[in-house]
């Protein structure tokens, strides 16, 4: 059986060997260089720059906060507020791979009249994130979470 080797075979096989040669053959350092008493010059040389481009992807993280007199009221208002947030972007074309959950609380509200707290219901808030890829569509994107029953814009972070 015949076996052909290719080129670029034979020349990455010829490169391993000269170099494999180089080292035993001559690659010898060189000898320390006397001291001299003279000094040598030397040039110290520091740059920078920085480059300023257009983002093409935003960030924006909505805020979804409900209040309700028992813990489950008040998570059940806010994921159908946050479905409706969902799906009011996927209207605008957003893949869900771009939009996550970020964060979910539940706390109690006190009635601060009393010497004894008393618990007068309970905060739900959430956050969710969206990707956006079209920086264009930013306006739109903010417009419609805020209309579908987001209360609040946590942050909008731009990128390239």
């Amino acid at each position: 059986m015949q076996h052909k080797l290719s080129s670029s075979t034979v020349l990455v096989v010829a490169a391993a060997v000269l170099v494999l040669l180089g080292g035993f053959l001559g690659a010898r350092p060189a000898p320390a260089a006397q001291a001299d008493t003279e000094e040598v010059g030397s040039i110290s040389v520091s740059g920078s720059s920085a480059i300023r481009v257009q983002p093409d992807r935003v960030a924006v993280a909505f805020g979804i906060e409900t209040f309700a007199e028992t813990p489950r009221g008040a998570r059940d208002l806010n994921a159908n507020r946050a479905k409706q947030v969902l799906a009011a972007l996927r209207g605008l074309n957003i893949a869900d791979k771009d939009m996550a959950t970020a964060s979910f609380t539940l706390q109690p509200e006190y009635d601060d009249w009393s010497t004894h707290r008393t618990i007068v219901g309970y905060w739900a808030r959430s956050s969710i994130v969206v990707t956006l890829r079209d920086v264009a569509q930013l306006e739109a994107l903010l417009v419609a979470g805020l209309e579908a029953g987001a209360n609040a814009v946590d942050g909008i972070e731009f990128s390239v």
